[in-house]
């Protein structure tokens, strides 16, 4: 185990002294990618060796910028995660809205703000009542999310269930095409409205401009 421990420290010098030469002449990267990503991959294992305890920091943090937050608590490699904010009249009232019809994950919480996530996006809710448009304001301002089919049915079922006022209950239209789709829109406390769909066929839903060309 000793010889294994002077080879690494030796090779981590070595490497150590030798990379601004190599990367100066070329051999770290540019015209020799392979081979600089066999030399990095190289000097990092040897340093694992020689510094452990570094290595397992590394690793944590790595960890930890790969976490995507998830209400059953699994990891996956760290993507995007979408972000909203909007006002609200009454925090309280906004957080068991969501909580209870959809299932919420709370995040931060704040005098006059808090986090929930839902749909895997992170909503900022305000307590800014002065904000708040009222219903007939809105226009066509409205946010939510595109499920799978069984589980736009297993909500809309709950919901209906729970006797939730909805804007347009829940329906499907465009039965037997392909652009077969099933909806609902409800408001929240403070009137922001939500929509939640689903679709038969989802590349229809999910056409791209290019795809036209």
């Amino acid at each position: 185990m000793i010889y294994l421990f002077l080879f690494s420290s030796l090779c981590v010098l070595l490497f150590s002294v030798a990379s601004p030469l190599l990367r100066r002449e070329g051999f770290l990267g540019g015209s020799f990618p392979y081979f600089s990503r066999l030399l990095h991959g190289l000097l990092y294992c040897f340093n694992s060796q020689l510094h452990p305890e570094r290595s397992l920091r590394n690793n944590a943090e790595s960890e930890s910028n790969a976490q995507l937050f998830r209400p059953e608590g699994t990891l996956v490699m760290f993507r995007p995660i979408f972000h909203l904010a909007f006002p609200v009249r009454d925090l309280e009232e906004a957080k068991k809205f969501y909580v209870t019809t959809f299932d919420a994950r709370v995040g931060r919480v704040r005098e006059k703000w808090l986090d929930i996530f839902l749909f895997e996006g992170q909503i900022t809710l305000h307590e800014r009542p002065s904000e708040v448009l009222s219903l007939g304001k809105h226009g066509v301002r409205h946010f939510g999310a595109i499920l799978a089919w069984h589980d736009w049915e297993a909500l809309a079922n709950r919901l209906d269930e729970m006797r939730v006022k909805f804007k347009v209950k829940p329906n499907v239209s465009f039965v037997d095409t392909d652009a077969e789709q099933a909806k609902m829109v409800l408001f929240d406390p403070s009137g922001n409205v939500i929509e939640v769909k689903a679709y038969r066929n989802l590349s229809v839903a999910l056409e791209m401009e290019d795809d036209n060309f």
